[in-house]
Order: structure tokens, then C-alpha cells, then sequence
């Protein structure tokens, strides 16, 4: 019943240590995303809802007209390079937390 008691114990303080580190690798990549959609989005004079879209579309169009990409693959590019940028903010959150730990 103690071996029990220890592994739960330790099991529970382990994975709420692994949580914290997660959501801080969440907002890092969460603040990453939101900057970049910020810096390609913010470009056009539009409502402030647009951003998002104007920076795919953005992505997109440089894509497509710089590497002459068909404009289904430039937009899946776009979004593959969107989640690209999230999950480096993710990586780099995370880790910092774990070193600073």
C-alpha cells in the first residue's frame, strides 16, 4: 500500500510539473502565431477581425508569385508554415521553462 501511495504521489507531482512547462510552451506559441499574423496581416487597412486572414492570404500570394506555387499548394504552404511558426513558439516555451526549472 506505501509503494502505491509513493508511485501516485510521484506520479501526480511529475505530471503537474510537465503541465506547467506545456502551458508555457502553449502561450509562448500562442504569442509567436499572434506576432506573426500581426506583422502579415497588419499591412491592409481592415477591420481588426481581418488579420488572420490577410496574413494567410499573404503568406499565400508570396508563395505562389515568388516560388510560382499553385494556389491550393501556396495555401496549404501557408498554413503548414503558420503551424511551423506556432510550434517553434511551442518548442521554444517549453524548453526555456525546462532550463529554468
Amino acid at each position: 500500500m506505501l509503494t502505491l501511495k509513493y508511485f501516485v504521489t510521484n506520479s501526480v507531482t511529475l505530471e503537474m510539473n510537465m503541465n506547467s512547462s506545456r502551458w508555457v510552451g502553449l502561450s509562448i506559441g500562442t504569442l509567436f502565431l499572434i506576432g506573426t499574423l500581426i506583422l502579415f496581416g497588419s499591412t491592409v487597412h481592415a477591420s481588426w477581425y481581418k488579420i488572420p486572414i490577410e496574413a494567410v492570404n499573404g503568406i499565400a500570394f508570396t508563395l505562389s508569385f515568388g516560388l510560382g506555387l499553385n494556389h491550393l499548394f501556396a495555401y496549404i504552404s501557408a498554413f503548414i508554415t503558420l503551424a511551423a511558426l506556432f510550434y517553434l513558439g511551442y518548442a521554444i516555451g517549453y524548453r526555456i521553462h525546462q532550463k529554468l526549472k
